[in-house]
């Protein structure tokens, strides 16, 4: 079946199934995600049977300590059964602005987490983190954009290997990991 995230009219995160992609039903809230986050996230159904939902939580005014109005942390949350869902766990660790995320499930049982970390206007970089279990994410890659503002974040996996595909203005770009 397909799986809808969207956000709400209060903000909230949403769900929807689909067996066709016409007919659209079974609405469910996404709980634990705070309402006034980004809704650039994305969800996947990983093979350990949980659905896994990223997210963005913005904080205003930011922390002091990252010279900004604003500052946004990435949260996966999961659930077995898009009803009940577990406490949220905050994966980015990096102060500034770090927003955009896009979950990828490898066909090894690896789940993938990309986002775009925005630190200064000189230091922007795409994170890639992985985790076997969904609980415990490591640092897979920190791909530097040499300042390049991106958006549109996405992923396949080619090979066994995730690429990580973007867009800097009008032009789409691809990394990805070479075999040695």
């Amino acid at each position: 079946s397909l799986i809808l995230l969207t956000q709400g009219l209060l903000q909230e995160k949403i769900t929807f199934t689909s067996r066709d992609g016409r007919v659209w039903e079974n609405r469910r809230e996404v709980t634990g995600p705070p309402h006034d986050s980004d809704v650039h996230g994305s969800i996947i159904q990983a093979k350990d049977g949980y659905y896994y939902v990223s997210y963005s939580e913005f904080l205003f005014p930011a922390p002091p300590i990252t010279n900004s109005i604003v500052s946004g942390y990435v949260h996966i949350v999961r659930s077995k059964d898009l009803t009940v869902w577990e406490k949220p766990i905050r994966v980015s660790t990096d102060a500034g602005l770090n927003y955009e995320s896009y979950l990828l499930a490898g066909e090894d049982g690896s789940i993938y987490l990309f986002y775009h970390a925005y630190a200064s206007l000189e230091d922007k970089s795409i994170v890639i983190l992985e985790s076997r279990d969904g609980k415990n994410w490591e640092s897979a890659q920190k791909i530097d954009l040499l300042g390049q503002t991106i958006s549109d974040i996405n992923a396949i996996e080619m090979n066994a290997q995730p690429v990580v595909l973007y867009r800097v203005g009008e032009q789409l770009y691809y990394i990805f990991r070479s075999q040695n």
